[in-house]
Parts: C-alpha cells; sequence; structure tokens
C-alpha cells in the first residue's frame, strides 16, 4: 500500500473508499472467521497431529486482524486528506469512529487470545509494513501444511464420526486466506455468499471436496 502524495480526482477518491470499504469488511469477515475457530477449538484439535498447532493458527490470524485495522486507519486518513471536498472531512470522521469502535473487538480478541493460548509468547503489538506481510505469508505456508497433513485422514475422522462443524471451519479458514489474497485484484468479494454456503449443511464428503480445491486453489494465490 502506498501512502497518498497528491489530491485525488473525484473518481480517484471514490474507488479508492470503495476498495478501503472492501478492506474493512475483508477485517471483519476474517475475525469472524477467527471466533469461530476459536468456538471450535476443542473439536478441530482432534483432527491435527501436532500440539498448540491450531491454537498458534488463531493467535496469528488476530495479531494479522488487529495489524490490519491499524493500516486501514492509516490509510483512511491519508485518503480522504487527499480529497478536495470539505465533506471528506466529515466522511473521514464517520468512518474512523466506525474502524476504532470495531478495533477495540479486535484489541480484546488479540489480548484473551495471548493470555490463554500462548501467553508464554512476547508480540510486538505494533507490526512494520514488511514483518507484517511476511507474518501473512509465514500464516498462508501454515494453513497450506496445517490442512495438507490432514487431507488423507479427514474421510476416516469423519466416519468415525468427527462433528462436521470442523469441516466447516477449515474450510472458512480457507475462505479467509483467499478471500484476502484477492482483495487486491477486484472490489466484487461477496461475504455473503461464503457464509450462505456454509449454512446449506452439505453432506460432508461435498464439503471436504471443497476444501480440497480450495486448498490447491491457495497454494496457486
Amino acid at each position: 500500500m502506498q501512502k497518498q502524495q497528491q489530491k485525488m480526482s473525484g473518481d480517484q477518491l471514490v474507488k479508492q473508499l470503495l476498495f478501503l470499504q472492501q478492506m474493512k469488511q475483508n477485517i471483519a469477515f476474517r475475525h469472524f472467521v477467527n471466533l469461530e475457530l476459536y468456538q471450535k477449538l476443542e473439536q478441530l484439535k482432534l483432527l491435527f497431529r501436532r500440539d498448540q498447532s491450531f491454537e498458534e493458527c488463531i493467535v496469528i490470524l488476530s495479531r494479522l486482524v488487529l495489524a490490519y485495522s491499524n493500516l486501514l486507519v492509516q490509510l483512511v486518513e491519508e485518503t480522504c486528506d487527499s480529497g478536495e471536498d470539505i465533506l471528506m472531512k466529515g466522511t473521514k470522521w464517520n468512518i474512523l469512529n466506525s474502524i476504532k469502535s470495531e478495533q477495540e473487538y479486535y484489541k480484546i480478541f488479540f489480548s484473551n487470545c495471548k493470555e490463554q493460548l500462548f501467553k508464554e509468547i512476547q508480540y510486538e503489538v505494533e507490526l512494520s509494513d514488511s514483518d507484517r506481510n511476511k507474518l501473512e505469508d509465514n500464516f498462508t505456508t501454515k494453513i497450506i501444511k496445517l490442512i495438507g497433513d490432514i487431507l488423507d485422514d479427514l474421510k476416516k475422522k469423519f466416519s468415525e464420526g468427527i462433528l462436521q462443524d470442523s469441516l466447516i471451519a477449515l474450510e472458512l479458514l480457507l475462505d479467509q486466506q483467499i478471500t484476502h489474497k484477492n482483495i487486491v485484484k477486484t472490489t466484487d468479494l461477496d461475504f455473503q455468499l461464503l457464509l450462505v454456503e456454509k449454512q446449506q449443511r452439505d453432506d460432508w464428503r461435498k464439503i471436504l471436496d471443497r476444501i480440497t480445491i480450495k486448498w490447491r486453489q491457495l497454494q496457486k494465490l
């Protein structure tokens, strides 16, 4: 993301504000997914061989959500300050108030995750752009390995009675990472459609097929 150096035209401003709104929705979606993972943690841990692998995913994602929320505040301030219209001042404060209200929830959740799941590890609250991007790349790699390691075992585990909600949570983990990767390419992401898909209560084999497809898709992004 580059800082705004010059005044934007009206069209540029509208386009940038639409992108920032999409970014805000993406952050909220990632936080929602992380809450789902946190609530289903005990179920999900039954799927993985390595200790604390999924707990670490939750802590990393909560840290990224907070980091991108901080970035969003910065970008909104820069974008609105680049507008010629005096009405942008009101727009700026309305948007910032909404973002900062959500940000308080992200801070609390990150703090709780650290305290409950990885208390022994010290995390810096603020991340530089390069550190944030590196953490994001590492998180993508971790998700790919985490799910790849258990794909062959999932069919057997579900025949043994593992809850279907665990599969849906794994699919959501992939969804949030794929949409985040795609956000810079399009402003036409439909987060509600992803949630509706999960509410249809498909057969677990169909969900597992989707997970496999999305797992492969993430490796190409």
